[in-house]
């Protein structure tokens, strides 16, 4: 692209830079050198790289426009003017400034429907009470959350029985036989061609070896080389073998041994992945293994929006598996700007892989809304500034209060005030380090839901679809998908229904020795089970969508251990049995 105007110029222009992925920012650009402008948008300044740019549009900045307005109103100013003025603020993005206009419209008017609406205020036995946002509040009366179901106490004490059993083993047996047991089952699920891998564990049984001991002995296996401390790794993110770096920040193994959890961290738009690596590298003096995967320039420079992009982040993830001393059941997921918006869209797709999401200066997008569900039970700490963008910031502050006060689930927003779009490493990285320690993953949870578009983002812990029905709708693709009118709230709450409707769905929870599922445009269903989940020993019951799908035993079998781990590298997967069913 030509170089739009000196850049002495550019400073006292009025631009909305329109990019070729439809997203539009609005500001002043400071400098074009035919290869990247810079933008001084409302709080900050970003570089966009002139291939993605469509056009530039001359015109006023939309806040410069409202202070015009509101002033040419005065103090004065009547009710319809006031809404009038804060439906335009909406129009233009300005959230912050429509809130104040509806907030005046009811100082003057206290039971102003529109702007009681507009504010999230409803009616409740001739009062008027703060709700939840329109959208949210819909999708709790039409999908009201159910409390997970508890193991009864003589379930838990079989569990507790069986996990001593393995222990007592493995103490009788020796330590030198525990080791030799452990290098066998390693070597066994580093083989990647899958009939000598199954024979080869099953070889591991022979002396008569307990299944539950190599179970134990699964949750122990360390890929990784003890003398090699990379400071990258590539790995390969497609069937194709495309290749990307991911760099590394690893802890003194002798200082911090055995699993260290680990920080997935994502770059922003024009950064770079060792420079994110960098930033947080002080976490590895703590203990923690820092991973800063690459973004592949064919994609789009994205972290979320496509399931090619996604993928990236969970083959880094699956390489520091199989070759850094990482525990699975820590990993956290964070990312800044786009990274962030990455970190929210791959922890919705695929929470199972996470003990929690960290996402910065970012935000919950509208469009991913309808899988907020599959965050359930996640901890997130999101952290922004008070003062970034204001679509941004209340759509994040929706997903937050959907997810904390609707779910019940550990989600929190912290915002910075009088903090633009940058990042306070010095505060949030040691916050990070002291909220994420505690956490671990729950490798079993009795209930499960997901909401997803495709069957390689199906899977919720045990519960996967092993093929389709029909077409799902799928939010993430650009541009909202589905036809939404009325108010603006009407039109979020539509559209979000309307996603959450076409989406296709497997929930599934285990009570007893039952498994009830509720399916929905799914043709196939796939289930992971161990006696961590129920009693293998005894017949299992499963329903799909309220008719009885199977009824018996589920054999263990240690090629389902051996397969689970081999997959990802991921030894929190510890299942032993497997069963596929149709959905009729």
């Amino acid at each position: 692209m030509v170089p739009l105007l000196a850049a002495a110029l550019l400073t006292l222009a009025a631009d909305v830079v329109v990019l070729r992925n439809g997203y539009r920012f609005e500001g002043a650009i400071l400098s074009d050198d035919g290869t990247r402008l810079v933008l001084r948008r409302r709080w900050d300044t970003i570089p966009i790289e002139s291939g993605e740019v469509l056009k530039v549009e001359k015109g006023p900045l939309s806040w410069e426009q409202y202070a015009e307005k509101a002033k040419a109103l005065g103090a004065g100013a009547g009710v319809k003017e006031r809404l009038a003025l804060a439906k335009w603020c909406r129009e233009q993005g300005l959230v912050e400034e429509a809130r104040a206009e509806y907030e005046a419209a009811l100082a003057k008017d206290p039971e102003n429907a529109e702007a009681r609406a507009a504010l999230n205020w409803r009616k409740e036995g001739g009062a008027w009470v703060r709700d939840l946002p329109l959208w949210a509040a819909d999708w709790l009366k039409a999908c009201p959350p159910d409390p997970a179901p508890a193991a009864a106490p003589e379930e838990l004490e079989r569990r507790r029985k069986r996990r001593d059993g393995a222990e007592e083993w493995l103490k009788a047996a020796g330590e030198a036989r525990a080791r030799e047991l452990r290098a066998r089952l390693t070597q066994c699920v580093t083989i990647g061609e899958e009939t000598a891998r199954r024979e080869a564990a099953r070889g591991l049984l022979d002396g008569g070896v307990p299944l539950a001991v190599l179970e134990r002995l699964a949750r122990d296996l360390d890929f990784s080389d003890p003398a090699a401390a990379p400071d990258s790794i590539e790995f390969a993110y497609d069937d194709a073998g495309d290749r990307a770096p991911c760099f590394l920040a690893l802890p003194d193994r002798a200082r911090f041994p055995g699993p260290r959890p680990v920080l997935v961290t994502m770059h922003v738009t024009s950064g770079e992945a060792r420079e994110r690596r960098d930033r947080f590298a002080v976490l590895a003096r703590s203990g923690w293994i820092v991973a800063a995967p690459h973004s592949p320039p064919n994609f789009g420079k994205g972290w979320g929006s496509t399931a090619e992009e996604r993928r990236v982040t969970l083959a880094a993830l699956d390489a520091v598996l199989r070759r850094t001393p990482a525990d699975p059941d820590r990993v956290f997921i964070n990312g800044s700007s786009m990274g962030g918006n990455g970190a929210w869209e791959i922890a919705m797709l695929h929470s199972d892989r996470f003990a929690g999401a960290a996402p910065w200066i970012s935000g919950a997008r509208v469009r991913n809304m309808p899988f907020l569900e599959n965050l359930r039970g996640l901890p997130i700490r999101a952290q922004v500034g008070a003062l970034e963008d204001g679509l941004m910031l209340e759509a994040t502050r929706e997903a937050v209060a959907f997810l904390r006060d609707g779910l019940g689930s550990p989600a929190a927003l912290l915002e910075e005030p009088d903090w633009t779009h940058l990042d306070k490493d010095e505060t949030w990285t040691p916050q990070l380090d002291d909220w994420a320690t505690p956490l671990r993953r729950d490798v079993c949870p009795p209930a499960v839901t997901q909401r997803f578009a495709t069957l390689a983002e199906s899977r919720h812990h045990w519960l996967a679809a092993a093929a389709l029905r029909g077409e799902p709708l799928d939010p993430t693709r650009p541009g909202i998908p589905v036809p939404a009118t009325g108010t603006e709230a009407e039109r979020r709450r539509d559209y979000v229904k309307k996603c959450r409707e076409g989406t296709a769905l497997l929930s599934g929870r285990i009570e007893g020795q039952t498994v009830t599922i509720e399916a929905r445009k799914v043709g196939r269903v796939v289930l992971w089970l161990s006696d961590r989940l129920l009693d293998l020993d005894r017949e299992v019951t499963v329903t799909i969508n309220g008719k009885k799908a199977f009824s018996g035993k589920v054999e263990r079998r240690v090629e389902v251990l051996v397969d689970e781990i081999a997959a990802t590298g991921d030894t929190g997967r510890v299942y032993t049995a497997k069963k596929m069913l149709d959905v009729k």
